[in-house]
């Protein structure tokens, strides 16, 4: 029998009597098992325990029977895979992970356990690092003291060429693959020993479900889609993967790559993020994101990806670095204190711009990035949207809720793409008087305004601010 369970026995009752009560049995079946059967003794509690007459109605019996391996996965509270138990013909296949403190793969430890088959708890490899993963060190007894093998990866980071070192410079290659987009291998151009483990984007392909285990759900190449839905509820669909950019963009967890910021405010690069993924964050256009990106000195290929390793830093201006002391004397007092009232030391920036005449202002790539990142956090009003062409619309757009640019901009033009993405800014500094009942200024600013515009000196001069696109 290979599993059995029973009943408390109960007195015989003239009425009838039911049992409300749900069984489980689990077995795993030989490797010559063909049929299961199935069988309900039922005692009854009169001596001898074969007398009486009991009727007995059975309901609502499954049975379920693995043919095939089963797989269980135990994650640590990062979301990390530390263990895989594989379950076979009674057999017990367990491979555990042994991770540093930033969730890297040491070294991966096997252990076989069943009634014919015992292996004990033994190191199988070591990862090899350089700046990433680069291979791994397989310590087995196949070959004296173990052997390398060196993986060749593309700019994803899929696995396309494994690469066997054993001992002095023999080199042999023992695997090579081509993928379609979203990661299943193309037919005939794929080649494998099943010895190397990660795959596409450089994830662990477990062999026994066929999919490339990410830290938080399973990717099937197939048919480019996640299993589950995702954690962190990104993107048009739950289950799309990559933004659906597959040769553009990774996926390095099984949610979402995005960018975060440091206690200064700058934008900190998670594992998998690059130009697109900044471009997706700020809600810009990947041109521009490559911009921002190589004016601090990161260096893009002809895709778009840069070299950007965990935690680089995107600098971004969000307040005037410039020293807030006024240029030589602003010979009007009212010049001066219209100076002192701008604000932001930016604000007076510009001011100081508009009094001496100094002409246009092409924003920098850092404070343009503020920018951004203002109009992503703050979600400011929109007062009116202007179609340009098929390409480009135009959404002025209200600065009066930030204390940084309140009285530098006060309301000014963003440009949109036809994605709705971010991809120019203009603003026009005067002091032109607007009539009051039209005016977004308050009171006072409008009173301020007027007071500069009759005061300005012959050299005062409006002036343009842009960046990127602007008409």
């Amino acid at each position: 029998m290979l599993a059995s369970y029973s009943i408390n026995n109960q007195a015989v009752e003239i009425c009838e009597r039911f049992f409300e009560e749900h069984i489980s049995l689990t077995f795993t079946t030989g490797a010559n098992d063909q049929n299961i059967h199935a069988e309900l003794t039922i005692y009854n509690n009169l001596p001898p325990l074969t007398a009486g007459i009991q009727r007995s109605f059975v309901d609502n019996v499954v049975l379920e029977a693995a043919v095939s391996t089963k797989v269980a996965f135990q994650y640590n509270d990062r979301g990390q895979r530390v263990k895989k138990e594989s379950y076979n013909n009674q057999t017990t296949y367990s491979t555990y992970y042994v991770r540093d403190a930033a969730g890297s793969v040491l070294a991966v430890y096997t252990k076989t356990a069943g009634p014919f088959t015992y292996q004990p708890l033994q190191v199988k490899e070591h990862s090899i690092y350089g700046s990433g993963r680069i291979g791994v060190f397989k310590r087995e007894n196949t070959l004296p003291g173990g052997y390398a093998l060196y993986e060749l990866t593309d700019h994803l980071g899929n696995v396309r060429a494994v690469i066997m070192k054993s001992g002095g410079n023999v080199l042999s290659l023992t695997a090579k693959t081509d993928y379609y987009p979203f990661g299943m291998p193309m037919p005939n151009r794929h080649t494998t020993d099943n010895n190397y483990r990660y795959a596409f984007q450089g994830q662990e392909k477990d062999s026994e479900t066929g999919m490339e285990a990410f830290e938080l759900r399973l990717w099937d190449g197939r048919i480019g889609r996640w299993l589950t839905t995702d954690p962190k509820h990104d993107g048009f669909s739950p289950y799309w993967g990559m933004n659906n950019n597959p040769i553009g963009m990774i996926d390095p967890d099984g949610g979402s790559a995005d960018w975060h910021k440091d206690k200064n405010g700058n934008l900190v690069a998670d594992p998998g993020d690059n130009a697109y993924t900044l471009a997706k964050y700020l809600n810009t256009s990947p041109e521009i994101a490559i911009k921002l990106l190589t004016d601090q000195g990161y260096k893009v290929n002809k895709n778009g990806v840069l070299n950007l390793k965990v935690n680089d830093v995107l600098k971004v201006e969000h307040h005037s670095t410039m020293i807030d002391d006024a240029r030589p004397y602003i010979e009007s007092p009212l010049g001066h204190n219209a100076r002192e009232f701008a604000g932001s030391a930016f604000s007076k920036d510009l001011f100081e711009r508009y009094w001496f005449g100094d002409g246009d202002l092409e924003l920098s790539n850092e404070r343009f990035t503020g920018i951004l990142l203002f109009l992503k956090d703050l979600k400011p009003k929109i007062t009116s949207v202007t179609k340009i062409n098929a390409r480009v619309t135009a959404k002025v757009t209200s600065f009066y809720s930030s204390k940084e640019y309140d009285k530098a901009f006060g309301s000014a033009t963003v440009y949109y793409n036809k994605n709705n993405e971010v991809i120019g800014f203009h603003d026009t500094y005067d002091f032109n008087p607007i009539d009051f009942s039209k005016t977004h200024r308050s009171l006072k600013n409008e009173i301020i305004t007027r007071m500069v515009n009759y005061s300005s000196t012959t050299k005062s001069k409006a002036y343009e601010i842009n960046y990127g696109y602007h008409k």
